[in-house]
């Protein structure tokens, strides 16, 4: 089963710093707990086997830039 978490924050956040992205870990609530729970679900046996996780990351992205993002975060 594909869990899908859609939340207005995803657990990383990116900036920009003169044309390169960051990607940090969110800091919150939400994203601590799931985060830990996800983690641990790695080698366990369990209805739970993927999951995609929706929300902002914390600044807009321009169309060109989305797949370099994407290869920081992935």
């Amino acid at each position: 089963m594909r869990l899908l978490i859609v939340s207005n924050r995803l657990p990383v956040s990116v900036a920009e710093d003169q044309g390169d992205f960051r990607v940090e870990k969110s800091a919150g609530g939400l994203v601590s707990g799931l985060t830990d729970y996800l983690n641990s679900l790695d080698g366990k046996s369990g209805d739970i086997t993927d999951y995609l996780w929706m929300g902002w990351p914390g600044l807009s992205v321009e169309k060109s830039d989305e797949s370099r993002v994407r290869s920081k975060v992935s």
